[in-house]
């Protein structure tokens, strides 16, 4: 299972990009209670725990994205760019907010809510979009 979780080659796909998701969501409650809870035994224990959770949660999502991206018959270097856009987008409107002022009519402010929605736009195609019925090359 560990294999299949942080393995970045072979292809997935829309039902198991699903329910991996669906899976972290139930595993990341249930993990917050008992971790929660240790950190009232171990102060300082639960910081601990967190971070290596949101580590596994983090390159294990990289790596079903890929796989699902291979099961579009596209290459896994889609990934760093949608996560550029998104980082860039955040962040601006993230440090926008102390700004006096807010316009729509600021160019920034429109690109970025563009990178937001485009970004929001590609999620939504990994999980709806079919992926190649035959063989590609990424099998």
């Amino acid at each position: 299972m560990l294999n299949y979780l942080f393995s970045f080659e072979g292809r997935s796909g829309r039902l198991s990009y699903f329910f991996f998701f669906i899976f972290w969501a139930i595993l990341f409650v249930a993990l917050f209670v008992g971790i929660t809870f240790m950190g009232f035994i171990i102060p300082g224990m639960a910081y601990v725990a967190y971070l290596g959770l949101a580590i596994a949660a983090l390159l294990s999502s990289f790596a079903i994205t890929v796989r699902r991206l291979h099961d579009m018959d596209l290459t896994g270097w889609v990934l760093p760019f949608i996560i550029i856009i998104s980082l860039a987008s955040g962040s601006y409107e993230y440090w926008e907010s102390y700004l006096p002022s807010e316009t729509w009519e600021d160019p920034v402010s429109l690109s970025c809510f563009i990178g937001v929605a485009f970004v929001q736009i590609f999620y939504w195609m990994l999980l709806l979009w079919p992926g190649s019925e035959s063989l590609n090359r990424f099998e």
